[in-house]
Order: structure tokens, then C-alpha cells, then sequence
């Protein structure tokens, strides 16, 4: 389970990063059709105003919005894809057993028996 989670995690930072930049694209060209799509997915949304022209601004911002969401879309689908197999998993205490000086409970030799 511990492998699973961390592979996915891992496989879809890069699903996202794609997703990002792909509809970044498409709509920075549906929308501004003056600016080059890929100097603004290499040049990251920090410099964003250095290098667009106010403007056009407004509709990179869009773009970039529209973007991010299908980003958030794709974290959703995957939370709602991985919940059932979280709910199944079995609850197991972790904790040690009692050494033999130490005094045991009631509620831990019900626990035990459980």
C-alpha cells in the first residue's frame, strides 16, 4: 500500500505538470493569438507580467486559471479514484506488546482477545 502510494504520487506530479502545460497551450492559443505559447509555459507564472503585454494580460491569466483547474480536476478524480481502496484497508494497531513487568488493563486484554 506504502509503494503504491508513493509511486502515484510521484507518477502524477507528472500527469499534472502535463495536463498544465498542455492546456496552457491550447488556451493561450484559442485566446491571445500575438504571444508564442510556449515562452510562457518555459517562462512560469512568476515572470508573467515582465513578459506580457498589459493588455494581453488578462487573458493569460485566463488561460493560466482554466489550466489549473484542469490540474485540480485531475487531483479530484484521483482522491475519488483511491478512496474506496483507502476505506477497505484494515485498521491495525501498531503499538508493541506489554512486557512481562509491566501490568496489563482491563481495556488492553479486551483489546487482546478482540
Amino acid at each position: 500500500m506504502f509503494f503504491a502510494q508513493m509511486l502515484s504520487g510521484a507518477v502524477f506530479i507528472s500527469v499534472a505538470q502535463n495536463v498544465l502545460s498542455s492546456k496552457l497551450v491550447s488556451g493561450l492559443e484559442k485566446l491571445v493569438q500575438d504571444i508564442e505559447p510556449t515562452t510562457i509555459v518555459n517562462t512560469g507564472a512568476t515572470e508573467l507580467r515582465n513578459i506580457v503585454a498589459a493588455s494581453d494580460l488578462p487573458k493569460v491569466l485566463i488561460a493560466y486559471n482554466l489550466a489549473i483547474r484542469q490540474c485540480f480536476v485531475v487531483t479530484c478524480i484521483m482522491g475519488c479514484i483511491a478512496l474506496p481502496g483507502a476505506l477497505l484497508v484494515r485498521w491495525n494497531s501498531v503499538k508493541g506488546k506489554q512486557g512481562p513487568g509491566e501490568e496489563k488493563s482491563p481495556e488492553s486484554e479486551k483489546k487482546e482477545q478482540v
